[in-house]
Order: C-alpha cells, then structure tokens, then sequence
C-alpha cells in the first residue's frame, strides 16, 4: 500500500478496527468505494472489453474484488462473456478451467490475432507474383509473303511492252527477276485480280508469249490441292462401288479427277495439250 491507503490502513490498525479479513474488506469498500448506490455485481456482469485484454482484466479484478461469494466458474463465464468476439472464440476452443487460465489465453489470443494483423499489411512477396523468366531463345520471325495484284489491263499493257509480269524490266527467255515468285496467271475476263506471291521457288521461266493465244482452262488452286474454297461444298459420291469426294463448284471451268484415282479405278485416260501456265 502507498499513499492515502497506506495511511488510512495504519489509522485503522492502530485503532483496533480491523479485525478479521471481511471486516477488512468491508472497511476497504466503505472507504474507497465510489458510491453505495453502485452494483458491483450489476457492473461486473455487464464488463465488456474495450482495450487491451490486460486492461479488461484490470477492471474485472477491480470490480470482483467488491463481491465475496461468487462462485469460481461464475467468475470464469462472467470473463470469457466480455471479450472480444475473437479473443473469445479462440480462447473457448481450448477450453481454459479456470480464471487465471482463462485469462493467460486470453493474453495469448490478442498477440496472435496482432501478429496476423502485422503480416497482412507487409505482406511477403509471393511466388506468383514472380514472372518467370523464359529459358526458350526467341524464334527468328518468319518471311512475310508479298502479293502482287495485277488487274487484266495490267497483264494486257505489260505483255504489248514486253516488261516481266513482276519487275518492271525487259522479259527475255534469260530474265531472272531480283525477288522470286510464284506467279499464275489465267484469261478470263470474270477474274478481277490476280495474285502474285512472292516465295522462294525458283524455275525458269519459259516464253510463251509469241505463240498464238488460245482459250486456257482455269484451274483453281483449292482444286488442285484438294482444300475447298469458301464458296465449294464437299459431296461423296461412287464410281465403280468405290467411295470418291466430289468438289463442286470449286472455281475451276474444267471438270478433272485426280490421276491416282483414275489409274486406282482404271478409268481410260488420254494426254491432253499443254496447259499454257507461266510460273516461277
């Protein structure tokens, strides 16, 4: 005891007016307590914690320290009731037996929950956020391909010149443009543009342009290679009880089967002339 208690216990000592331990306590309330009109029990039922565990239990101390005669466990209901949501749920899953229990759980709660709450405003750096470097060498981009369109009165104008369908220099049976291509070129005066697209393919070029024209036949491409146009519908159809797929409408203006199939069928074939094609 220190100041007005110490000097107040000694008074009372020596003047024969503290007998036994509850008159003591008795004493001890009439003299410090705030009012007679205050419940102590009332006030330690409705304790809540606001602040630190270490302050609620300073204030439950205070007010339990008033009432002689309550039982342990009820004690030990009236400080779990008061805290806090979290420190009580976890300090009823472990179940404490008593009040000093109770309340060193209660302690160890609160600097758990603290330290959870440290970690999630600095979190660590996760190993997701981590973009992972590529260990793959990056590939060379590959060759864009060219295309050329050249109209009919182009094809017309270059030919009555004598220039190279690709460059603008003097065809010759010799000419080798600078940029390799694969050119193909049809008569027909329904065909807007036609294609030209520079790969590396390289056959030389053959002069066909003093021989008489004669009408070509147009073979599409998606015919030759057997892939459908947007415009072609696939049909399945037997020649001879063999199942054979049929391109119709594929752009061609010639009707042809594959040579592999006929000799596979053995359908009567003949050498037609020359397709007059000039490619590179």
């Amino acid at each position: 005891m220190d100041g007005p208690a110490l000097s107040w216990y000694q008074w009372m000592f020596r003047n024969g007016y503290i007998t036994s331990w509850p008159g003591l306590l008795q004493a001890l309330e009439s003299r410090f307590a705030p009012s007679y009109y205050d419940d102590a029990s009332g006030l330690l039922f409705k304790l809540v914690q606001h602040g630190t565990v270490n302050e609620y239990i300073t204030d439950f101390e205070r007010l339990a320290n008033r009432i002689v005669g309550l039982a342990p466990m009820f004690l030990l209901s009236c400080f779990i009731s008061g805290l806090t949501s979290e420190i009580r749920r976890g300090g009823q899953a472990l179940q404490p037996t008593s009040l000093p229990h109770a309340m060193a759980l209660a302690k160890l709660q609160e600097d758990k929950i603290a330290d959870r709450r440290r970690q999630s405003r600095n979190p660590t750096l996760s190993s997701s956020s981590v973009t992972p470097v590529s260990s793959t060498l990056a590939l060379p981009p590959s060759p864009k391909v060219h295309f050329k369109h050249l109209s009919s009165a182009e094809i017309a104008s270059r030919r009555e010149k004598g220039l190279c369908y690709h460059c603008d220099e003097k065809f010759t049976p010799s000419h080798h443009c600078k940029g390799r291509l694969l050119l193909l070129i049809a008569d027909d005066d329904d065909v807007g543009n036609i294609e030209v697209s520079e790969m590396p393919v390289s056959t030389t070029i053959e002069d066909h342009s003093t021989e008489p024209h004669s009408p070509t036949p147009h073979i599409s491409l998606n015919a030759l290679s057997g892939m459908p146009a947007l415009e072609t519908f696939r049909l399945y159809g037997h020649i001879g009880g063999t199942c054979v797929t049929i391109l119709v409408d594929s752009g061609s203006t010639h009707n042809f089967v594959q040579t592999r199939v006929a000799k596979f069928l053995s359908l009567p074939m003949h050498t037609p002339p020359p397709l007059q094609v000039i490619a590179r």
